[in-house]
């Protein structure tokens, strides 16, 4: 449950120690680690099944499926490299949304179209639009006042949780409703992640005298 509990405001000003960081999940950290497992699921759906969903449902020669998981990941390199500049630049929440939207937009292309240069279109804009969502969550984990690298590990560990129930997840679904409709449930969870995306403000900053609210 939620465990907001206050600060002693006189500890600073008194040169006492400063209140050990407290071991509960916070809320800040589920929501920024949800963030994180959206932005590692559609990172880690498109290397497990962007060149399978267009060799195998589209049709696609092996060698075009290889092609356009080439273009995905080159994509989300530029992207992780110029990452840096465009938060600098536009503010962490808004670089996030809007490769959310990217990535979104990228998905639906690919699993909806026939057409082959539109899928290659799609890799390359799935690789960008995913590059910056998992390091600006991590970064967005670090700045959680009193939790420091407690809150780094809570949000990595749930985002991991992506990397090893994602495939399988997608591949039961696959064989319920075809490989194209499953991956909406990337799309699904990127939509959560815009909905969630005001808790990547630059500084996650508590209530003054309070600190974090815990779970458990």
């Amino acid at each position: 449950m939620l465990d907001p509990e206050p600060v002693p405001d006189g500890g600073a000003a008194s040169g006492a120690a400063p209140e050990p960081a407290r071991r509960g999940l916070t809320a800040t950290e589920v929501l920024i680690g949800l963030i994180c497992l959206a932005g590692a699921l559609a990172e880690g759906s498109a290397n497990d099944w962007l060149a399978l969903l267009l060799v195998d449902v589209h049709g696609a020669p092996a060698a075009f499926g290889a092609l356009t998981l080439t273009a995905f990941n080159l994509t989300m390199t530029i992207g992780r490299l110029a990452g840096g500049a465009a938060i600098d630049r536009f503010g962490r929440a808004t670089v996030m949304r809007t490769g959310a939207v990217l990535a979104a937009a990228a998905i639906l292309l690919v699993t909806l179209t026939s057409s082959l240069t539109l899928a290659l279109v799609g890799g390359l804009m799935w690789g960008l639009g995913v590059a910056t969502i998992f390091p600006a969550a991590i970064s967005a984990a670090g700045e959680v006042p009193g939790r420091g690298n407690r809150a780094i590990t809570s949000v990595s560990t749930i985002a991991y949780g992506a990397f090893l129930f994602g495939a399988p997840t997608i591949g039961v679904l696959a064989e319920a409703i075809g490989l194209d409709r499953a991956l909406f449930l990337v799309v699904g969870f990127l939509g959560l992640l815009l909905v969630l995306s005001p808790v990547m403000r630059e500084k996650t900053a508590g209530r003054p005298g309070r600190a974090p609210a815990t779970l458990g």
